[in-house]
């Protein structure tokens, strides 16, 4: 794989990694990981949202909640 990136920012990761005694490769996999899981964490996020709206229920704050459950210390 090849991607193309802003020198400063390929510059300023190269000096850190190598700060670090670190594998490059294995810090942009770990980045790519963790972006990925938060992309799929987003999109799960997003259609249940959709799917929420699109039922019609009622939501309930959590201040709501609170105070129906008596949980409030005011």
């Amino acid at each position: 794989m090849h991607i193309d990136i802003d020198q400063k920012i390929e510059t300023d990761f190269l000096l850190s990694v190598q700060k670090l005694k670190k594998d490059p490769s294995k810090i942009v996999g770990s980045l790519m990981k963790k972006f990925l899981e938060d992309l799929h964490d987003y999109e799960a996020g997003v259609a249940g949202y959709a799917s929420y709206i699109k039922s019609g229920r009622k939501g309930v704050s959590l201040d709501e909640l609170e105070k129906d459950l008596d949980l409030k210390n005011d």
